[in-house]
């Protein structure tokens, strides 16, 4: 993502999750007072077009954003700008169902 190279400081997290429910953490951080995620930009595609999934962007256990990738729907669904609650510690790509999911991620960190 091209934001990574033009906000200062700015992290950029990548992989594929493959099991439903939150699994491991994408994004960790030091939690405390006022810490907040302020994920910029990112993007989510089913590994495999045409597979049906719903995945959503959690910090701790609340939700950020959601977005159902449907069998009639092909590409790549972009992420909005998120920030997460003060205290944050981890930020998950939770899924519905054991689908493989590609993901990417573009972050900063505040009040660390």
């Amino acid at each position: 993502m091209a934001v990574a190279g033009i906000v200062q400081g700015a992290n950029t997290v990548a992989g594929t999750r493959s099991t439903s429910g939150d699994g491991t953490a994408v994004i960790t951080t030091s939690g405390g007072s006022g810490v907040k995620v302020h994920i910029l930009d990112g993007a989510i595609k089913t590994a495999t077009p045409g597979e049906v999934v719903t995945v959503a962007i959690k910090a701790d256990s609340a939700e950020l954003y959601a977005v159902s990738c449907t069998a009639d729907v092909f590409g790549v669904a972009t992420l909005p700008y998120m920030v997460t609650a003060a205290n944050a510690g981890s930020v998950y790509v939770n899924l519905s169902d054991a689908i493989d999911v590609d993901y990417t991620l573009t972050y900063v960190v505040s009040g660390a």
